[in-house]
C-alpha cells in the first residue's frame, strides 16, 4: 500500500478516537509537517551529545560536534540542577537549514526552534557556522527548558509560564537585570499596551503573539522572574506539580507561593 494511503488512514483513525475538543487542536498542515519530518530525518546523519542524539543535514567538522556536545551538556547539567530533573532515556535534537527547518515548523508563530515529543528542532545556517554556533546555545537553552517542564508537568503548564521560564533560562544569570519588571511595566502603561494579569493568563498564544508579538514574552519573562527569583527553584517545582495535578495556574500560585495573581503581578512589574 503506498504511504501517502496509509498515512490518510492513520489522519482518518487518529481523528476518530479523539475527543472534538482535542480533535480540533490538529490539522491536516500539523499531520503534513510531521510528514515532511519523517521524510527530512531518514537522510540526517548523527552523533551523540548525552542524552541527545544530535541530527544534522551535513557531516560536522569534529571541532564543531565537540563545541556542541560541550553545550548541550552544560546545559543539560545546569537546567537540570535548576528543577532536579535529568532525562532517563533518549532525546533528540534536529539542526535544519532554513526552507527544511521552515517546512515543519508552525507557519502561524514564526520562531528559531521548537520543541515536541521528546525532540527539539532547531534552525541552523550550516554557511555562517560562526553565527549559528553563538545562537545555538541561547536557543538551546531556551528549548531545552520546554523539554524539562513538560517531562514535569505533563504538559499543563500555561504557555505564557512555560516561555517566561524558557527565557529566564536562555538569558542566564548575566543576561538578566534588576529593574527589569519596572521597566516593562512603565513602557507598556505609557504605550497603554499592558495586558491586566487576570487577561493575561487566559489569552491563547496564537492570540498573544499574532496581537503582540514580543511583548507576550517579555511579559511572560517579568513575571516567570519574578516567580524564579522571589520563590526559588523549588517552589517553581512545586507549581509545575501542582499545574500537573490539575490545579489552575491561580489555585497552584494561592498554594505554593500564597500569593493571588494581582500580588505576582504587583511584586514583577515592581521588581
Amino acid at each position: 500500500m503506498p504511504k501517502k494511503i496509509i498515512f490518510l488512514l492513520i489522519v482518518v483513525l487518529f481523528f476518530s478516537f479523539l475527543p472534538s475538543a482535542q480533535a480540533r487542536k490538529f490539522s491536516a498542515q500539523y499531520f503534513q509537517r510531521r510528514l515532511q519530518e519523517t521524510k527530512i530525518q531518514n537522510n540526517l546523519v548523527s552523533f551523540e551529545a548525552k542524552p541527545f542524539d544530535i541530527f544534522t543535514e551535513k557531516e560536522l567538522p569534529d571541532s564543531m560536534k565537540r563545541a556542541i556536545k560541550k553545550m548541550v551538556e552544560n546545559t543539560v547539567r545546569s537546567v537540570g540542577a535548576h528543577y532536579a530533573y535529568y532525562p532517563a532515556g533518549k532525546a533528540q535534537l534536529s539542526l535544519l537549514q532554513g526552507a527544511v527547518y521552515e517546512s515543519i515548523d508552525d507557519p502561524e508563530v514564526s520562531s528559531s526552534g521548537f520543541y515536541r515529543n521528546k525532540k527539539i528542532r532547531m534552525l541552523f545556517d550550516y554557511q555562517q557556522v560562526n553565527q549559528s554556533m553563538r545562537e545555538f546555545e541561547l536557543v538551546f537553552r531556551h528549548e531545552y527548558t520546554h523539554l524539562v517542564i513538560a517531562s514535569i508537568d505533563g504538559g499543563k503548564t500555561p504557555r505564557w509560564l512555560n516561555e517566561g521560564l524558557a527565557v529566564y533560562e536562555e538569558r542566564g544569570r548575566a543576561g538578566r537585570k534588576r529593574g527589569e519588571g519596572r521597566v516593562f511595566y512603565q513602557s507598556m502603561k505609557s504605550e497603554n499596551k499592558l495586558i491586566p494579569i487576570r487577561d493575561f493568563v487566559s489569552i491563547p498564544l496564537r492570540e498573544q503573539y499574532g496581537k503582540r508579538g514580543t511583548d507576550f514574552y517579555a511579559q511572560s519573562y517579568v513575571l516567570a522572574k519574578y516567580l524564579a527569583d522571589r520563590y526559588g527553584y523549588s517552589k517553581i517545582r512545586q507549581l509545575l506539580n501542582k499545574l500537573k495535578e490539575g490545579y489552575f495556574f491561580s489555585q497552584a500560585l494561592e498554594a505554593v507561593c500564597g500569593i493571588d495573581l494581582e500580588k505576582l503581578a504587583k511584586g514583577a512589574y515592581e521588581s
